[in-house]
């Protein structure tokens, strides 16, 4: 602190491209000098005329209407180092309406993506199933793992291309929920089903079911106009995980 105009001149002659800055969990008032201290570095890294993506670092969904003033992508909830707290980074996503404040320069990051490596925390599919979320909700894709021991149907998972390109969609527009209720904070639902308008005006959808079971989930007509489609169109569906 008090020294970001000399870290952020070191930081553009290193030729570094992300800056993560952390508040340390500031609560209560400290938010509001937390976002000031924030402009700071913002300022300070501006003036090097070098495109270093700010990343804001706290954890939670306050710095969802602000986020975008300040930095490239601010974090909106708890540390995801569990199935558990993945979930609830996907709910507070959609109970709070962050979508309304993601887009172009700027992006609500739910956390890490967790792959089962030698630490594993969650499963193959669960590993799927998140970064299938965090492509529809336009987050950050950074990978909490050691690559070199990810499994190579975690490998496929990272590198799907079709959807990395749903999560780098020019348009920029985050998914949103269309269907269901909340995973883990105060639970309702055991599936979700959620959708992206993409640039060329198709939707990216995503059936998410975290039971323990195997269910049919049906997009009924509400669901399909929540969704973006309007009444009468015939869809075409393509999977972006079997590619047929």
């Amino acid at each position: 602190f008090g020294y970001e105009v000399l870290d952020a001149n070191t930081y553009a002659a290193w030729e570094v491209d992300y800056l993560k800055e952390d508040s340390c969990y500031a609560i209560g008032s400290n938010i509001t000098v937390a976002f000031a201290e924030y402009a700071v570095m913002r300022d300070a890294l501006n003036a090097t005329n070098r495109p270093i993506f700010f990343s804001l670092c706290h954890g939670t969904p306050k710095y969802g209407p602000i986020g975008m003033s300040l930095g490239n992508s601010w974090r909106i909830g708890t540390d995801d180092n569990s199935w558990q707290h993945i979930l609830d980074d996907i709910d507070t996503n959609a109970q709070y309406e962050l979508h309304r404040y993601s887009g172009r320069g700027g992006w609500n990051d739910p956390c890490l993506l967790l792959a089962n490596g030698p630490h594993a925390v969650i499963t193959p599919a669960q590993s799927r199933a998140q970064f299938s979320m965090w492509a529809v909700m336009s987050s950050p894709l950074l990978i909490s793992s050691d690559i070199r021991n990810i499994s190579q149907y975690v490998l496929e998972t990272y590198t799907n291309r079709l959807v990395i390109d749903v999560n780098q969609d020019p348009a920029g527009k985050q998914g949103y929920r269309v269907q269901g209720g909340n995973l883990a904070l105060n639970a309702t639902s055991t599936t979700n089903i959620w959708s992206r308008e993409l640039i060329d005006g198709s939707r990216a959808m995503v059936f998410l079911n975290v039971g323990s079971s195997t269910v049919k989930m049906t997009c009924d007509e509400e669901c399909f106009n929540n969704a973006g489609f309007y009444d009468g169109v015939m869809v075409q569906v393509y999977d972006l995980w079997q590619e047929n």
